[in-house]
């Protein structure tokens, strides 16, 4: 068998009932605290919902048990009596005999290709064999059925397996995951011990005396990714995967019913919703019904044109003015942080439109992200009175992405495709190449990235078969070669992927290709290359269709080679009367995307230097211009920050090689406030964070005016838990998951329904979201309705349904699809962007990409562009180019960067100075001092927090030893009170046997 990696997620199997293949019914141990809740029980008196559709994953589970069964079950016949395993000669026999049975009951399971399936079979298998060579007991596969009282009501069970001998038995429940809970620990502790009580109930009602009750998990906490080094024994050593409890009968109640007889009341009376932890409410099939989450309200901006001052009245700096009234010729902008480069290249436009009678049409301007040019867009609607935007106008204001895809757009017939090219998403790429892999298996290649097939990343962080397949086609596209020519040696992989695999996946690359170009879709990594296949094969085609006489090129530092490319060919057209490039390159922080500071740095030489050809040698090479002088200027007066914050900022990036040295000083002058501190762990840190935040909005500061940089997500989402136990409104502003959107999960329900009318489950969330919009300010709760509300709203959602199924125009379907999607969307601009895709596609394709982003659409985010009440929660990399008065910047994950790569440490510098100087008034810089490393008891010191000490000329040895002792302090307080509990606890023990 090929070693597989242990799927790291619980599969919490929701049934009371599972039918095996001999339709024998088996119970399995069902008390689970989100069935206590009283929400819950309160709909289900209600209404029966009816899921008719279950994962491939559930489905798998289905065959777990039987082959156990199987395999433990004395056969009949010749070799009566003995189970497959004693009957076998030896292990291969018995495994060959126990893969075979797995294998036949796959093959129903509808998984989404045969690698997928092989791959999920042998590590199921894996699983399955540990545990049947290490059971060491006679066991009795079809075990009795019982009844017996439990939290006032008649329970009937029939467990897993049981092993029984005289007044002795065990008693088993098997799961297919890692076990979320510990023999002893306080996590989880009610699902686990009442899982285990029904099982000791039932061996009571058998008249055992002496019972353990087992909650197997085939998968143990200590399994590694390569299975032949995961330890073989199932029972061997504290792998968390045989949690028991055991217990004496003596036909009177005893010390564990006395122990169980509160969990026994609380799931009796039930618990209120409110005190449901979040992870139990993930488990529960009314999820996405108890839980619609409403959009943040918009900050909506009115454009007031009647107080405009006249740009002329603006004071504006030497400097800046060379910069408005620059018309002629080429200019480089080195615009340091704060020093009002937007504000000031917009106030040029503003001129060349308004004084030198340029029409809008005749300037472009190109940024680096959507939410840039929205801010650029946002500025000059103020300074002219109206967007320039409009098409009356025609101004582009555009990514270089936007300006490519304009092109292809404009060219799609002479560029093959069968129709007007829409942007091919995640979702519709990852659809397609499984799709192909499907018809074109690739058997050698096995394992982790079939088992992690539809997601970028897996358990133990190993990616998909999906991504590794995407990448390996956008690096193809970026060789911009014959994909026939491309050898295996071109092609890097992070994955264990055999040579021939990735052979055989580049001969798939042709099918992909046919299928982009027949279906109008193209990607990113298409949109530069199609682009300059334009370009370079019509020379004239870009003087042709753009008559631009001005361009202004904002964020430079994060420009890649063919923007650079692009922006030699802006400069040739004939009617080229300026230039204006713009950036810092201290505030290059994209590299991971392709862009690089060099381009800023040398754009004096770069811009001047010959065409280089992407797409074809055939055509002749453009001639260059004569060498054009560029201009430099550099902005170096901050008008954002008070200095010391700038001083902090600036000295971050001393230790830096590649830069343009500058003096930055600020209009502001001193009084603003930096304070670096660490702590020794996270919620050391997270509890000063939120008491400082607190602090600051008594003293007055609004919420809106205070953010929490982070490098990762992940840490933004342990502050919006602790501000939320605190009762701080916060707003995500970096990506959020799509998925997790109340709206679009709605949207992806109704498209179930459609698909099959007899769910009413997700008729019922699609229900709810239709409830909530009609007034989101209601208070009462969806699944607090009377009965006849909830069965007259179900059934509204089940009329739309059928009215659509019913109708013979497709469009008229489309139409009626999406006035459902009107009705919930409550104005969030995650919805408008999720369908943003549905534009080119017909009613049919739109429900096949409903169906295809729950399969493939788990790691899609949406960043939200527009502004939002609450603490502002952001990336570090999401940060740039916005500003607040209180900035929190945690460093703990900034130095996960290779400390021995010196690029990339100096990126880090620039983040963290690009961070820092997001701050107006005041500056927090924190962090914890250490983290845990790859190896036992390893500690790496945290290189970006000790560099910020370093710059705030604070003693970090002071600091990380106080932390350090007052850690060991708490543990031994710690630890005393626990042994005064253990104590405490025998001595109890002790008085209740006397």
């Amino acid at each position: 068998m090929s070693d597989y990696t242990t799927i790291d997620i619980e599969y919490n199997i929701d049934t009371n009932e599972t039918k095996t293949s001999e339709d024998k019914v088996f119970r399995t141990p069902t008390p689970q605290l989100n069935q206590a809740c009283t929400l819950r029980r309160e709909l289900e008196d209600k209404v029966s919902l009816t899921e008719t559709t279950q994962g491939e994953r559930y489905l798998t589970a289905m065959v777990i048990n039987p082959t156990i069964k199987y395999a433990l079950t004395p056969m009949f016949g010749p070799k009566g009596g003995l189970t497959v395993l004693q009957a076998a000669k030896n292990t291969k026999e018995a495994k060959k005999a126990v893969m075979r049975y797995m294998h036949d009951r796959y093959a129903a399971i509808p998984y989404q290709n045969y690698q997928q399936k092989m791959a999920i079979l042998e590590y199921d298998f894996n699983r399955v064999f540990r545990y049947l060579e290490s059971e060491y007991r006679v066991m009795n596969t079809f075990p009795a059925t019982a009844e017996y009282e439990l939290a006032g009501k008649i329970h009937r069970f029939t467990p897993t397996l049981t092993s029984e001998n005289g007044n002795h038995i065990d008693v088993f429940a098997i799961k297919l995951g890692k076990s979320k809970f510990t023999q002893s620990g306080r996590k989880n502790e009610f699902n686990r011990d009442m899982q285990l009580y029904e099982m000791v109930l039932y061996g009571r009602a058998r008249g055992f005396k002496h019972i353990r009750a087992h909650l197997l998990y085939l998968t143990r906490s200590d399994d590694v990714a390569n299975w032949s080094a995961c330890e073989p024994s199932f029972y061997a050593g504290n792998g968390n995967n045989d949690i028991v409890m055991e217990d004496t009968w003596e036909g009177i109640p005893n010390i564990l019913d006395k122990q169980m007889n509160t969990k026994i009341q609380m799931f009796k009376d039930g618990v209120d919703k409110e005190n449901m932890p979040q992870d139990e409410c993930a488990y529960c099939k009314y999820v996405h019904i108890c839980h619609q989450t409403l959009p943040p309200k918009r900050i909506e901006e009115v454009l007031d044109i009647s107080n405009l001052t006249p740009m002329q009245k603006i004071t504006f700096s030497k400097k800046q003015e060379m910069i408005r009234t620059f018309d002629k010729g080429i200019m480089r902008v080195i615009a340091t942080a704060g020093s009002g480069k937007t504000f000031t290249s917009m106030a040029h436009v503003a001129y060349l439109i308004k004084e030198k009678g340029i029409k809008p049409k005749e300037v472009l301007l190109i940024t680096f992200s959507n939410a840039g040019a929205k801010e650029m867009t946002r500025k000059l609607k103020k300074m002219l009175g109206y967007d320039p935007t409009e098409k009356e106008y025609g101004m582009q204001i555009v990514t270089f992405h936007g300006l490519f895809y304009e092109i292809v757009k404009e060219n799609w017939e002479l560029l093959g495709f069968g129709k007007r090219p829409g942007v091919l998403n995640t979702v519709q790429r990852f659809s397609k190449i499984a799709e192909l892999l499907a018809k074109n298996p690739i058997l050698e290649w096995k394992g982790v990235s079939f088992r992690n097939f539809s997601v970028k990343k897996g358990g133990y962080n190993d990616v998909g078969a999906l991504s590794v397949i995407s990448d390996i086609f956008s690096q193809i596209k970026k060789l911009g070669t014959d994909y026939t020519l491309i050898s295996t040696l071109d092609i890097n992989t992070y994955c264990d992927i055999p040579p021939s695999a990735i052979k055989k996946v580049i001969s798939l690359y042709g099918h992909y290709e046919n299928f982009c170009k027949k279906e109008g879709l193209i990607d990113f990594d298409d949109m530069e290359l199609l682009a300059f296949k334009v370009i370079e094969e019509d020379p004239s085609y870009l003087e042709k269709r753009y008559k631009f006489k001005h361009s202004v090129i904002d964020e430079f530092q994060d420009t890649s080679e063919y923007e650079m490319e692009m922006v030699k060919r802006i400069k040739m057209l004939p009617t080229f009367e300026s230039m204006m490039i713009v950036g810092d390159d201290d505030q290059s922080i994209y590299r991971f995307r392709g862009t690089s500071p060099e381009f800023i740095l040398d754009f004096n030489k770069k811009i001047n230097e010959q065409y280089i050809l992407r797409t074809s040698t055939n055509v002749q090479q453009p001639t260059i211009r004569d060498n054009d002088t560029v201009k430099d200027i550099i902005l170096d007066v901050n008008y954002r920050s008070h200095q010391e914050i700038i001083d902090l900022g600036c000295k971050m990036l001393i230790k830096n090689k590649a830069k343009i040295e500058k003096d930055i000083k600020t209009s502001r002058g001193n009084g603003g406030f930096t304070l670096v501190k660490g702590h020794a762990d996270k919620k050391k840190m997270l509890d000063w964070i939120v008491n400082s935040i607190k602090a600051q909005h008594d003293h007055g500061i609004p919420w809106e005016d205070i953010c929490v940089l982070a490098y990762k997500k992940s840490k933004l989402r342990d502050v919006a838990d602790a501000l939320t136990k605190a009762d701080i409104p916060s707003m995500m502003g970096a990506p959020e998951s799509m998925s997790d959107n109340s709206r679009i999960d709605s949207i992806l329900a109704f498209a179930r329904v459609l698909l099959n009318p007899n769910n009413t489950l997700d008729a019922a969330q699609a229900a709810a979201a239709v409830y909530y919009a009609e007034d989101p300010t209601t208070e009462v709760p969806f699944m607090h309705l009377p009965k006849e509300d909830l069965d007259e709203r179900i059934q509204d959602i089940l009329d739309r349904v059928l009215h659509i199924n019913e109708s013979t125009n497709p469009q008229v379907q489309k139409e009626q699809f999406m006035q459902f999607i009107t009705d919930i969307s409550l104005n969030d601009e995650a919805v408008e962007h999720f369908i943003e895709t549905f534009e080119n596609l017909d009613y049919e394709d739109i429900l096949k990409y409903c169906r295809d982003f729950t399969l493939y659409g788990v790691n899609e985010e949406y960043r939200r562009l527009d502004e939002y009440p609450g603490v502002k929660l952001i990336t570090a990399h999401s940060s740039k180019g916005l500003e607040w008065p209180c900035v929190y910047l945690d460093l703990t994950d900034f130095s996960d960067v290779d400390t021995k790569a010196r690029d990339e440490k100096e990126e880090i510098r620039r983040l963290m100075y690009v961070s820092m100087t997001r701050a107006r008034d005041q500056l927090f810089t924190t962090g914890v001092f250490s983290k845990t490393g790859k190896k036992v008891g390893e500690k790496i010191i945290n290189w970006c927090l000790r560099e910020a000490y370093e710059a705030a000329e604070l003693d970090w040895d002071i600091d990380f030893f106080k932390a350090k002792a007052e850690v060991e302090a708490e543990k031994k307080a710690k630890s005393k009170i626990a042994a005064e509990k253990r104590k405490a606890k025998a001595n109890k023990k002790e008085t209740e046997k006397k």
